[in-house]
């Protein structure tokens, strides 16, 4: 946000832009919603951007109402963002900014658009603009944040920080982080990707993702504005937008590496190609399919595979073995940032004809996903959940599939639990 501080006279003439177009001048609850959160964060009052205070300075509630019940503020945040998803889908700006609202948050982020002149290499952006991308701090760094070569670079620098004196926890960990260990890659979700779905209402499968054929071929024409979303989202430069909760597995499964941090690796999803995983590198990918399409090369040895359902445009998870008591769907009620409930998954097992070990954190929200992470990297809280489904979490590796259930409150995880446990054991049985 501080990088964008010179530019706030700007971004408050595209702020007007925004409101004067026909998709907010319909809704003057979304035109005074996005004026309050955009000006207060150019003022820096970002404790002022809560749901409660939001509520009672903007929308007139009793400073005690109860946000359990009213769910105005989550409800005209929902609605904000679907119009600016419109604003800019529709091409009616040129502006060198974009202001978004990142899900479960009330802090608007300032994104850089991508200039039509020429930029020089990476590793000369990293050089001269350090600063040239950023994002609102406090709460909605976990939500939304741009990766590219700087971002990776703090990342690293996050890495060799937090690793200093750290221990490595049991399983998953000890597979992954030991004195024979190979190499373990951190794969981030590629939310471009992710967002190009959700407008075009398509799923974009992993044959043409590897490939880097993120344009699907649609039985209609777009509109020319359409189109260059399309490319933007599309783009060859492998600098992406990623889910920030990533950010945060990155430092804490740095922290967890301890004296092998050095081995740790980060990578966004869109640079990788098929050929990458054939390695005896560990690998953890974050994200579900939609976001993360690489974790469709493990589809198969999991008992959880997530999947599409049109009818709402979002993702589940089927359940391919159900044991007693176990639903073969699991569908989330959370849609959109609201209140409901979201599910999510914790995923340990082999890369097939290879040594090393896959670990995949999913879910079919960013918060479920966040919820996979915050369990996984507690080590004590995950030994335990190994401990009562018989696993020695100081033992040799054992594959496993742990399913979450996720009460989600407006857009953030409020509690989760563990609902369903599989190990391979279970599933080469037939129970």
């Amino acid at each position: 946000m501080l990088a964008f501080a010179p530019h706030s006279q700007e971004l408050r003439v595209h702020l007007a832009e925004i409101l004067q177009s026909p998709i907010f001048k319909a809704s003057p609850r979304s035109q005074h919603l996005l004026t309050y959160v955009v000006e207060k964060a150019l003022d820096g009052e970002f404790d002022l951007l809560k749901e409660r205070l939001i509520g009672t300075e903007l929308f007139g509630r009793s400073p005690g109402y109860d946000t359990g019940e009213d769910a105005i503020v989550r409800v005209a945040a929902s609605d904000l963002r679907k119009r600016l998803l419109q604003f800019y889908g529709s091409g009616h700006s040129q502006t060198r900014f974009r202001i978004d609202l990142p899900p479960g948050s009330y802090i608007p982020a300032f994104c850089a658009v991508e200039s039509t002149v020429p930029e020089p290499p990476p590793v000369v952006r990293l050089l001269k603009e350090p600063a040239a991308i950023a994002v609102a701090p406090q709460r909605a760094t976990w939500r939304l944040l741009t990766i590219g070569v700087p971002i990776i670079t703090l990342m690293s620098l996050g890495i060799w920080l937090v690793s200093r004196g750290a221990g490595v926890a049991p399983l998953p960990w000890s597979a992954l982080f030991s004195k024979n260990a190979a190499q373990t890659q951190i794969i981030l979700s590629d939310t471009n990707i992710s967002n190009l779905q959700f407008l075009l209402g398509v799923r974009i499968p992993l044959s043409d993702y590897a490939n880097r054929k993120y344009m699907p071929v649609l039985d209609h024409p777009l509109s020319p504005e359409m189109q260059r979303v399309c490319k933007g989202l599309t783009g060859i430069d492998y600098t992406a937008a990623t889910a920030t909760v990533d950010t945060m597995m990155v430092l804490r499964t740095a922290q967890i590496a301890g004296p092998y941090a050095s081995r740790l690796r980060t990578r966004p999803a869109r640079s990788l190609q098929l050929r990458d995983f054939e390695s005896d590198d560990n690998y953890i990918l974050l994200g579900s399919p939609s976001s993360n399409p690489w974790g469709a090369l493990y589809a198969g040895q999991l008992d959880f595979a997530f999947d599409y359902d049109k009818s709402y445009g979002g993702e589940f998870l089927h359940n391919t073995h159900p044991r007693a008591g176990e639903l073969s769907r699991y569908v989330p009620t959370a849609l959109g940032g609201a209140t409901g409930r979201t599910f999510g998954i914790i995923a340990f097992t082999r890369n097939p004809n290879h040594r090393g070990h896959v670990l995949l954190v999913a879910g079919t929200t960013a918060e479920a996903t966040e919820a996979g992470v915050k369990l996984v990297t507690d080590a004590a809280a995950f030994k335990a959940v190994l401990h009562r489904n018989g696993i020695d979490a100081s033992g040799p590796p054992r594959e496993f599939e742990v399913l979450l259930s996720v009460d989600e409150m407006a857009g953030a995880p409020a509690q989760s639990q563990v609902i369903a446990f599989h190990t391979l054991a279970d599933r080469t049985s037939g129970n």
